[in-house]
């Protein structure tokens, strides 16, 4: 989740089965996963990186206008600022 957080689309591809939700060899039948209803060991990192994504938007927000505006995106090499 920590990853998935930050990607562009929110979205972590656990079907529940590292933290226990599953409890088959079968990724298939174990598709409804809610981030929020997750063992408690696991929860706080959880909620710490979902709310690290919630502070980033006006960010994020301002940065996709910008790459609109200007043709450079977000994410760029390190070499177009040389």
């Amino acid at each position: 989740m920590q990853w998935a957080a930050y990607s562009g689309v929110l979205r972590s591809h656990d079907r529940g089965m590292s933290a226990g939700g599953c409890y088959n060899d079968v990724p298939e039948s174990c598709s409804d996963v809610r981030v929020w209803d997750i063992p408690t060991k696991y929860f706080e990192a959880n909620r710490v990186a979902m709310t690290g994504r919630a502070e980033l938007v006006p960010y994020i927000y301002t940065a996709t206008r910008q790459a609109f505006d200007t043709g450079l995106s977000l994410i760029r090499p390190m070499y177009y600022e040389l």
